[in-house]
C-alpha cells in the first residue's frame, strides 16, 4: 500500500488527476485500509496549488481540521475561528496543525520543523496559512504584514 501511496503522492505532485481516477476506479486496497500510510499527497496538492485534486485525495486521506488547511481551500468561515476577536491566534495546540498533520510521514526533516519555540511554531503556522491561502488564489484574508514584523499576530479581514 506504501507503492500506492508512492504513486498517488507522485500523481498529485504532477497534477495527474486523471492517473489518480484510474487508479482508485481499479478499487486499490488502500481504499479498503481503515488507517491508510502516511503520505505527502495532500500536502502536495496546497503546496503546488493543485487543490482541485482534494476530492480524490480524501477519498483516502481526510483533510485536516487545522488554520493552513483552512486557509488553503479558503474556508474563510473556519479561518477565523482559528482567531480571537481581537485578531489573535487562537490555534489552541500547535501540534494540532501543519506540519504535525496525522497524514504527514514521519522522519527527520519533519521532526526538525516541530522542534522549535512555542513562538515560532504559532508564527510557521501563520506563514503556512499564509502561503496556501496565496498559492491557491484565497485572498479573502491576510496576516498584517506590520504585525508579522512586530511578531504580533493578528488577522485582517476584509
Amino acid at each position: 500500500m506504501e507503492f500506492q501511496a508512492e504513486l498517488i503522492g507522485t500523481a498529485t505532485l504532477n497534477d495527474r488527476g486523471a492517473f489518480i481516477t484510474a487508479l482508485l476506479d481499479l478499487d486499490p486496497a488502500l481504499l479498503r485500509r481503515q488507517l491508510p500510510p502516511p503520505s505527502q499527497a495532500i500536502e502536495f496538492a496546497f503546496t503546488y496549488a493543485h487543490t482541485h485534486l482534494l476530492p480524490l485525495l480524501t477519498r483516502i486521506w481526510p483533510l485536516p481540521d487545522d488554520l493552513p488547511h483552512a486557509a488553503g481551500m479558503g474556508n474563510l468561515t473556519r479561518v477565523k475561528q482559528w482567531f480571537d476577536d481581537s485578531g489573535a491566534p487562537a490555534l489552541g495546540d500547535v501540534e494540532h496543525h501543519y506540519p504535525c498533520s496525522p497524514y504527514m510521514p514521519k522522519g527527520p526533516s519533519r521532526t526538525n520543523m516541530r522542534i522549535s519555540g512555542g513562538r515560532q511554531r504559532v508564527q510557521r503556522v501563520l506563514d503556512v496559512a499564509f502561503a496556501w491561502s496565496v498559492m491557491n488564489s484565497h485572498f479573502d484574508w491576510r496576516i498584517s504584514a506590520r504585525a508579522r514584523r512586530r511578531h504580533q499576530h493578528q488577522l485582517e479581514l476584509p
